[in-house]
């Protein structure tokens, strides 16, 4: 059965390749239909810093959720797959070497509905350590921040939850913290959230945004937008890097445009600017990711991923696009039938700078921006510092070297921009030798920033423990 399993993948691999994609500026690597036949939904990405490895997680509707090692983007392989709950809806999320899958399906009869899977075993196998219906009997999406697990659209039976947060203290055992409904009831409910340090960003469909504070006890409602211009059914976002600006999408009716917001004031979001790649009744956009200040990716349905630079966010403009569904779309001049098919998700967040883009009817992309334009922010390192760990398993040591004195700020933040540690010191002379404690911060990739008055240090550090 394994062998037909892998043959099978390989002709789908095989017959995907040979289709050919309207893109601009975004090169394909391989496409990979996991399973033959199936629809696909949600995706994310996983890092195996120990031995370098980079990872699709791809779900399935027919509920299986594969691992593919992309570590050669060219030649992906299907090492594991796990059974879980059939449905349109599933979403994974990863936290250390552990990856949690949902399906949005319904009914206190579900079996499978949440499941947190164990991947240190990769590119072998993994174990699924949880599979069952005692936390919940569905989610429609989630997100991890810190050491907490965001639900949205939780079903308990017949009981619905509009969001939940639960500590992952111990990865394979979470712990509910919370309700938003005990503080805040929302009407209409949570469809996904963005989370960082705490901050969430609640897109509550009809209703628009909820932003909220988690102190660990209770949640705390510090900021709304609702009755914007082409407002809708408001999807999903992301943060830029900075904190300032945030990309959402409205999913329903179709037609309505991706909007950027200045959230520097939580009291007073401001939508700065609304636009889509094209003008057609039928566009749809789905899911955004930010890397950075200056890049968002959309997931655009039967209208791929399209890359918008945001580095003005009154006036973003769009710079490359990859049609993952040329079956239909403004690439065809024919949206066919549904617009709610095509590109459903990505994952630009992997170390090599490669894409993940899921298609649900034709599977697992990887891509890779063309050089003229690049995902990567250049920052030019005119201030000397020296790296004395990296990889770095403990601390990481450095000395900076400088003519000036004064006060530096060290930041490391991880792939998605989430600032993980902060400090501020003294370079009181022109040589300063300090070391950095990271026994709390887990593997991965991470960038080490180290600013004094005008001048700033980046590097790439890796984090295995």
């Amino acid at each position: 059965m394994k062998h037909f399993f892998i043959l099978f993948t390989l002709l789908a691999f095989l017959d995907s390749n040979a289709q050919t994609y309207p893109s601009s500026n975004i090169n394909l690597l391989s496409v990979i239909k996991p399973g033959g036949p199936t629809g696909y939904s949600g995706c994310w990405g996983w890092y195996q810093a120990s031995k370098n490895k980079e990872y699709a997680l791809a779900q399935g509707q027919n509920g299986y959720l594969y691992f593919i090692d992309v570590t050669i983007p060219t030649s992906p392989i299907v090492c594991d797959s796990v059974k879980g709950k059939p449905f349109i809806n599933r979403e994974v999320k990863t936290y250390q070497n552990y990856c949690y899958s949902v399906a949005g399906s319904t009914g206190s009869g579900t079996v499978h509905s949440f499941q947190i899977i164990d991947m240190s075993n990769l590119p072998g196998t993994v174990t699924v350590v949880y599979s069952g219906n005692t936390y919940f009997t569905s989610a429609h999406t989630i997100w991890i921040d810190k050491s907490n697990l965001y639900c949205a659209a939780v079903g308990h039976g017949t009981v619905y939850s509009s969001m939940e947060v639960y500590s992952l203290a111990t990865p394979t055992a979470p712990i509910l913290l919370r309700k938003v409904e005990q503080d805040h009831p929302i009407n209409g409910g949570v469809h996904d959230m963005y989370v960082r340090n705490d901050t969430v960003f609640a897109s509550s469909m009809n209703q628009g945004l909820f932003v909220y504070t988690f102190n660990g006890s209770n949640f705390n409602l510090i900021g709304t937008l609702a009755n914007y211009t082409e407002a809708g059914y408001n999807h999903s976002s992301y943060l830029t890097a900075d904190g300032k600006t945030l990309v959402f999408c409205d999913e329903i009716p179709s037609g309505v445009s991706i909007k950027t917001a200045d959230v520097t004031n939580l009291n007073n979001i401001i939508v700065k600017a609304l636009f889509k790649p094209n003008n057609q009744s039928d566009f749809v956009a789905h899911n955004p990711y930010i890397l950075g200040n200056k890049w968002a990716l959309v997931s655009c349905y039967q209208d791929g991923l399209n890359v918008y630079n945001i580095s003005n966010p009154s006036s973003p403009s769009l710079e490359g696009y990859f049609d993952t569904y040329p079956q239909g779309g403004f690439n065809t001049g024919n949206y066919n039938g549904d617009p709610y098919q095509g590109n459903w998700g990505a994952y630009p967040y992997f170390p090599s700078g490669n894409i993940l883009a899921l298609d649900m009817t034709n599977g697992a992309f990887m891509l890779q921006l063309s050089p003229t334009i690049g995902l990567k922010e250049q920052t030019k390192n005119n201030l000397s510092v020296r790296i004395q760990q990296n990889p770095a398993s403990q601390f990481i040591s450095y000395q900076i070297e400088s003519n000036e004195s004064g006060t530096y700020k060290l930041e490391l933040n991880d792939a998605l921009g989430k600032c993980v540690l902060k400090i501020k010191d003294e370079l009181n002379s022109t040589s300063c030798c300090n070391t950095v404690d990271i026994n709390e911060i887990p593997n991965g990739i991470y960038f080490f920033t180290i600013s004094l008055k005008d001048k700033t240090y980046k590097e790439k550090i890796i984090i295995t423990h």
